[in-house]
């Protein structure tokens, strides 16, 4: 049984940021400076935030959401939204390079929906999702990408 799972990846700019590091702000662009992920099983009802901070990882269940208004939600809230479906990939001869990555909002992200790539930083990410979601060019655990917010 192959389970999915439904992926919101929030980008926010330097007018939403909660928790950054201010150190890193310095070399992100300013409407790419963070990531969180709203998650859940596609045969589950609740929906889990995964909030990366500088000091810690926040997990919140969020109870307020269901699928008839996730994305209107999010779209209130200002941040780029782009939605993610993931399938689990069961084959075992995949080679992570994950290790190699600094441990942030972006390779949180990128763990969450699968994604084994060189991209390091929120705008990089977005770009590489855009790329995917246009060429329809996914990798294993990737079955969709659909841009809900992108301005």
């Amino acid at each position: 049984m192959n389970a999915t799972k439904d992926v919101y990846i929030l980008f926010f700019g330097s007018n939403t940021l909660l928790g950054l590091n201010t150190q890193s702000k310095t070399f992100l662009h300013e409407d790419f400076q963070h990531v969180k992920c709203i998650m859940r099983d596609t045969d589950h009802p609740n929906w889990t935030c995964i909030a990366p901070r500088y000091d810690r990882l926040i997990l919140e269940q969020q109870k307020d959401l269901n699928d008839e208004n996730i994305k209107s939600t999010l779209k209130e809230l200002g941040p780029k939204v782009i939605r993610v479906r993931v399938g689990d990939d069961e084959s075992k001869d995949n080679i992570s390079l994950n290790f190699i990555n600094l441990i942030n909002c972006v390779s949180i992200a990128k763990y969450c929906i699968g994604l084994h790539s060189w991209v390091q930083t929120p705008r990089q990410l977005f770009k590489k999702l855009v790329r995917m979601a246009q060429t329809d060019c996914f990798c294993k655990s990737i079955l969709d990408v659909e841009i809900i917010k992108g301005d």
